[in-house]
């Protein structure tokens, strides 16, 4: 008999609502990073924060568990200027080619992203606001972790109360 299969395992991942629970395959399970997002005046939605717990093993049933947890996304924080005692609504950001948001997959094994965009890609992530935003205060997002280098570009759409408004942003040489 197998010495591993007599050990207790335990992963945990936050938030729960974020699991494909249908998808664990193996070690192998997918979790939905929401290309809408819903954050506060003052924070990122909590429902994108994507966390992911160290496996933990025990010879036998502890009472208590102790758990280290990962972040898998990347938090974004977006200011807005030019716009003056403008109120935001909405704001995507796009990067063509890129997996902003989607359904990835993990191997909890090794706390490892095996996969972005396994399903529902999304190359735009949308914060929308329940209550429009002064334009002054700090956008927050949350994203798959990604690089862009010199030459690479986004796009940034705003929609506040007074119009709508959309800026294409390209890297100069030498900035990432």
């Amino acid at each position: 008999s197998n010495l591993l299969d007599k050990f207790f395992t335990y992963d945990a991942i936050y938030p729960a609502e974020s699991v494909n629970v249908a998808s664990l395959n193996g070690d192998v399970i997918e979790y939905a990073l929401p290309a809408v997002q819903h954050p506060s005046s003052s924070s990122f939605d909590p429902a994108a924060d994507i966390l992911i717990s160290q496996r933990e093993r025990h010879l036998l049933q502890p009472s208590m568990l102790a758990m280290r947890f990962k972040r898998m996304v990347a938090i974004g924080e977006l200011r807005l200027e030019g716009l003056e005692n403008a109120m935001v609504e909405r704001v995507s950001i796009t990067v063509e080619g890129a997996t902003l948001a989607g359904v990835n997959s993990v191997d909890l094994s090794t706390g490892e992203v095996v996969g972005y965009g396994v399903k529902d890609a999304s190359q735009c992530v949308t914060v929308e606001y329940t209550e429009p935003q002064s334009v002054d205060a700090p956008i927050y997002f949350v994203c798959n972790p990604l690089q862009l280098a010199s030459g690479d570009s986004f796009v940034v759409d705003v929609v506040c109360q007074e119009g709508s408004y959309q800026r294409s942003v390209t890297l100069a040489a030498g900035r990432e």
